[in-house]
C-alpha cells in the first residue's frame, strides 16, 4: 500500500493509457449494468465501435472485445485532451476540468456525430444513464490523474519528475556517470593544485 503512495506517473503517455484505460472499464461496467436494468441503455462499447460495425455485430464474441477496445482507446483520447487542458490551465479543480472535457465530447459526438449518422436513436432515460456512465468516466479519471499524475510545472527537461523518486525515475549508469563527470568538470580547483 505505501508503494501506491509513493507511485507516480510522469510520463504524459503513461498516464493518458492508465487514466483512459481504467476510467473506461469501471465505466463500462457501470453502463453494462444499467443496461442489464434498462434494456434500451446505450453502453459506451457499443456506441464507440457502431461508428465502424453494425449493431449486430456488437452482441458477437469478437463484437463485444472490440467494442471494448474501441471504448479504451476513446477513453484514452478524453485522457489526451484531460492532461493537455491540465498542462494550460494549471492542475487543480480537478473533476470540474474532466466534467468540462467529458461533457464537451459528450456532446459533440453522442449529441451531433450520432445522430448526423443516424447512430443511435435513443429515449431520455437510456440516454440519461449513458451520460450517468460518462459520470463514472470522468469521476475516476480525475482521480487517477489527480493522485498519481506530475503537473507539467513539476517536470524537469527530460519529461521526468525533479521531486519523486523511485523506480520510474530511474537513471542508467551511463548517465549518471556523464553527471558525476560534469560535477568534476564544474568544480573549482583548490588553491594548492597543479593543473
Amino acid at each position: 500500500m505505501t508503494i501506491l503512495k509513493k507511485f507516480k506517473v510522469s510520463d504524459r503517455v503513461i498516464l493518458m493509457v492508465l487514466s483512459g484505460s481504467i476510467s473506461a472499464a469501471i465505466a463500462n461496467t457501470f453502463g453494462y449494468f444499467t443496461k442489464f436494468i434498462y434494456k434500451p441503455t446505450v453502453v459506451m462499447p457499443e456506441a464507440a465501435a457502431n461508428l465502424f460495425i453494425t449493431s449486430s455485430e456488437t452482441h458477437t464474441v469478437l463484437g463485444f472485445v472490440f467494442a471494448n477496445l474501441m471504448s479504451y482507446t476513446v477513453g484514452g483520447l478524453h485522457a489526451v485532451i484531460y492532461v493537455i487542458v491540465l498542462d494550460l490551465t494549471g492542475w487543480r479543480y480537478f473533476w470540474l476540468k474532466s466534467a468540462a472535457v467529458t461533457t464537451m465530447g459528450w456532446f459533440l459526438v453522442v449529441g451531433v456525430l450520432f445522430r448526423a449518422l443516424g447512430v443511435y436513436k435513443t429515449t431520455l432515460l437510456s440516454s440519461v444513464l449513458f451520460y450517468g456512465a460518462h459520470l463514472v468516466y470522468l469521476t475516476v479519471s480525475a482521480y487517477i490523474v489527480s493522485r498519481y499524475g506530475v503537473p507539467r510545472n513539476e517536470l524537469g527537461t527530460a519529461g521526468r519528475s525533479n521531486k519523486l523518486e523511485g523506480f520510474h525515475v530511474y537513471h542508467s549508469p551511463a548517465r549518471k556517470i556523464k553527471t558525476e563527470i560534469k560535477k568534476v568538470k564544474l568544480k573549482k580547483p583548490s588553491q594548492g593544485s597543479v593543473i
